[in-house]
C-alpha cells in the first residue's frame, strides 16, 4: 500500500470546517499548526500580522487521496480568495 503526504493550507476561518471533514475519511496521520506572517509586505517592527494561516500535515493511502480530495473542496471555496493550498507528495518509508 502506498501512503501520500498532503500538505494543507488554509485561512483560519476555515480550520474547523477542515476537521470536521476530515473526520470523515481513513487518515494514517496528521499534525495541524498555525503560522502568522507578514505575507507580500514585510513589516518586521509592526505589532499587527498580515497573515495567519494553518497548516495541515497528513498521511494517507493513494487509495483514500480522491476522497480526501473531495471533502476538502466542499469546504474550500476553489478558485476563491479562501481556497487554500493543497500539496501532495510521495511517503517513500513510514516508521511504525
Amino acid at each position: 500500500m502506498k501512503n501520500v503526504r498532503v500538505t494543507l493550507m488554509v485561512s483560519p476561518e476555515k480550520e474547523r470546517e477542515i476537521e470536521e471533514a476530515l473526520k470523515q475519511v481513513e487518515i494514517i496521520a496528521m499534525a495541524c499548526m498555525k503560522a502568522r506572517g507578514y505575507g507580500g509586505h514585510p513589516n518586521f517592527y509592526s505589532k499587527d500580522w498580515a497573515t495567519e494561516m494553518v497548516f495541515f500535515e497528513l498521511i494517507v493511502s493513494k487509495e483514500k487521496l480522491p476522497a480526501l480530495r473531495e471533502r476538502i473542496q466542499t469546504v474550500c471555496d476553489v478558485g476563491g480568495e479562501t481556497d487554500g493550498v493543497f500539496i501532495t507528495s510521495d511517503v517513500s518509508e513510514l516508521f511504525t
